[in-house]
């Protein structure tokens, strides 16, 4: 069974406010294996339940995640919550300014959940 992830911590960030860039925006630390079978919700393979799911992660300025929000629902709830789990399992390298200042950074992304 694949979870297919499309940009979810690898492609280059999108900024979605009207917030200057930061000079080097918040990085992805890789932490290990990506998601696996077992992250796909039961209620959602029981129901042949696949989607999308577009979100932003606000990365603080110690590289944490402060707050992640659902863009683009699914249509399914146990996808959107499941995608909300996963994450929180993030780690990032706070974005800097021009200075090599740490500072805030939003991040898009979308999930692709499908069922093989």
């Amino acid at each position: 069974m694949l979870i297919y992830l499309t940009a979810l911590l690898i492609a280059s960030a999108v900024q979605t406010s009207d917030a200057p860039h930061p000079a080097k925006r918040a990085q992805a630390i890789p932490t290990g294996p990506d998601f696996t079978e077992r992250d796909y919700p039961a209620s959602a393979l029981k129901n042949r339940e696949e989607g999308t799911v577009g979100f932003d992660i606000i990365v603080g300025v110690n590289g944490r995640i402060s707050d992640s929000r659902i863009v683009k629902s699914s249509g399914s709830a146990a996808l959107d919550e499941a995608t909300c789990l996963l994450i929180s399992r993030a780690r990032f390298k706070s974005a800097r300014d021009a200075d090599g200042i740490p500072t805030e950074d939003v991040i898009s992304r979308e999930m692709t959940w499908q069922l093989p």
